[in-house]
């Protein structure tokens, strides 16, 4: 019998050694919502700044699909669900962990839809129990409090599209909806109200149930915060107390009530019990974490932190270390959980970088990849003569563009890399007669992935029509063409009309970073101290359209990206882009125009 003993004992250890090699090769990592910086950051545990990836206006909530790959980030606008300042937003993030980038946008619309007609102000994210659907409550009210009211959206993560795929209107009494919770069993959804409290959902149906209000000392209870503590129960975070219900009867059963008189809290936000049942962990607007027992109700700790208004406090799933946000401030607050004494440490995070929501990604070390490849675009401007000062512009307009799709981390492709933007201007010193062999010429020198023109007199030649079918670099004009390769002096005029009229607010709203012309405006004078113009939305435009068909097919170069851009039928924040099959003119507005069009003509 010796034998067996000896042969079982020595699978154990080699199986344990395995083990303990597989989690040595493992490393936890934070994400961040970060709202006032508008990121998503990336720390070590022990606090190591790793990089930020731009994301939208005001980000609050942050999700992480089980094996780590994939986050969700709620890009609100807003600044907070009782101070509604900001401009509401448009789309959820879609982040690539491992590739530290935006690879896809959620928006709460169908591309073109109207401005002012369409969901906005996405908060709350869950993934549904199979990581199928993707649920975000939006908490836009229109100015008439009728056209737009707040809607719960369902994306189908299955499918390639980017609009919702369900939306279901939240009733008069639960239209207060600030974020949600799934069940354990993922049967029901538990909707966070507000002073309209707590009220059931059916993930199937959408059907609301009745809400139920939480009874405090004398009055209602604020539902701030919801989480499933490990025995089943509901916890509730009110105003400055907990309840705990029962859910499984109908109503649900309160059979917990902790609150002291001298705990002098107005208001707790997100709660958290530790995963070993031990501590209720909740952030308080006095500005400190209280660290309950959970089985007695009794305080154990108040915990400061190192920044302004904590939101929520993230456990480790040893239950040994908990990290507290702090939307105004500029840190992250560890807590070591392991013993009484609650030692903490801060991770900065930069000044008022504001980290809302925060989760925990278990990776394989070194998992995270910054190396780029390049997107190499060739633009040829007219930065010298009478064109420059539309030239000048649509430089700006080229680098804003850039910029924006670089902090977001660049592009995502299809064999897994990634891939930066770089630009590299040209001047044609306003000549017509010059742009077409200054084109040939980067073609030759360069090897562009693709190629943006804007000369008012250029027509292309047979010899650059023929390159361009050689190489398959797609080629986009911001003017229209000229009939012949001469400086066309009513084109001319047009465009230094559009170059001084500012950019209105656009009729529709789009499927691209800026959503609509008010974003794009407010960016823009951000960045340049100076209004956007036609010219600039024209220029962006081009540019878009060249970024949508690299993200749509995860390539740079090449027939399959060649024909991407070629085939796009979309809405942009300026309008709709649909280029025409002959003349490649854009068929709603002229512009831009996709060159390559012309090469069978």
């Amino acid at each position: 019998m010796r034998q067996p003993i000896v042969f079982l004992l020595a699978s154990f250890l080699v199986l344990l050694a395995v083990w303990q090699a597989a989690a040595a090769r493992k490393e936890s990592l934070l994400l961040t919502a970060e709202e006032p910086g508008g990121n998503v950051g990336f720390y070590s545990a022990d606090g190591d700044l790793l990089g930020k990836v731009k994301v939208g206006y005001l980000p609050h909530e942050i999700i992480v699909t089980r094996d780590g790959s994939t986050a969700y980030v709620s890009n609100f606008g807003l600044h907070d669900y009782a101070s509604p300042i900001g401009y509401a937003g448009y789309y959820v993030s879609v982040i690539n962990v491992k590739l530290q980038l935006e690879e896809r946008k959620l928006f709460t619309f169908p591309a073109g839809a109207a401005f002012g007609s369409v969901q906005r102000a996405p908060h709350g994210i869950k993934l549904s129990p199979n990581e199928k659907e993707l649920w975000v409550n939006c908490e836009f009210f229109s100015a008439d409090g009728v056209t737009v009211t707040p809607q719960m959206l369902v994306f189908d993560l299955t499918s390639d599209s980017q609009a919702p795929a369900r939306t279901f209107t939240f009733t008069t009494g639960t239209n207060k909806n600030h974020n949600f919770i799934f069940s354990p069993n993922g049967q029901t959804i538990w909707l966070q109200n507000g002073a309209q409290g707590v009220a059931p959902m059916n993930p199937v149906t959408g059907a609301i149930g009745t809400p139920f209000l939480p009874a405090g000392p004398g009055k209602a209870v604020s539902a701030r915060g919801l989480v499933f503590a490990p025995d089943g129960k509901l916890v509730i975070s009110g105003a400055g107390e907990f309840l705990i219900y029962d859910v499984s009867t109908n109503p649900p059963t309160q059979v917990k009530r902790y609150f002291a008189a001298d705990w002098l809290v107005n208001q707790f936000l997100y709660p958290s019990v530790t995963p070993n049942g031990k501590y209720l962990i909740a952030p308080s607007t006095n500005g400190e974490i209280f660290v309950v027992d959970y089985a007695t109700g009794a305080l154990v700790k108040r915990v400061p932190v190192f920044a302004l208004d904590p939101v929520m406090v993230t456990i480790s799933s040893d239950s040994k270390t908990g990290y507290a946000t702090a939307a105004r401030g500029g840190a992250i607050t560890k807590i070591d959980l392991s013993n009484t004494k609650f030692k903490t440490e801060s991770i900065a995070t930069g000044v008022n970088a504001g980290p809302n929501g925060l989760v925990i990604v278990d990776m394989p070390r070194g998992g995270i990849e910054t190396d780029r490849e390049e997107f190499r675009v060739g633009a040829v401007l007219s930065l010298s003569g009478a064109g420059q000062p539309n030239g000048y512009k649509i430089k700006s307009a080229l680098e804003m563009w850039k910029e924006s799709v670089n902090l977001a981390g660049g592009i995502p492709l299809s064999n897994g890399d990634a891939a930066e933007v770089v630009v590299t201007y040209y001047d044609d010193f306003s000549t017509a007669s010059r742009t077409n062999g200054l084109l040939l010429d980067v073609l030759d020198d360069w090897s562009p992935d693709a190629l943006i023109v804007a000369e008012t007199g250029f027509a292309p030649s047979a010899a650059l029509l023929d390159e361009l079918d050689d190489s398959k670099v797609p080629l986009v004009s911001i003017y229209p063409l000229a009939t012949a390769a001469k400086r066309d002096e009513a084109a001319d005029e047009e465009q230094l009309v559009q170059h001084r009229r500012q950019l209105a607010a656009g009729a529709t709203v789009g499927h691209d970073r800026w959503v609509d012309s008010v974003q794009y405006s407010n960016d823009y004078v951000n960045r340049f101290a100076r209004n956007a113009t036609v010219i600039d939305a024209q220029a962006t435009m081009a540019a878009l359209a060249l970024e949508t068909a690299a993200f749509q097919t995860g390539r740079i170069s090449g027939s399959r990206y060649l024909h991407a851009v070629q085939d796009l039928d979309t809405t942009f924040f300026f309008g709709s882009l649909k280029f025409d099959d002959e003349t490649g003119a854009n068929q709603v507005s002229g512009v831009p125009v996709f060159v390559n069009s012309l090469i069978d003509q």
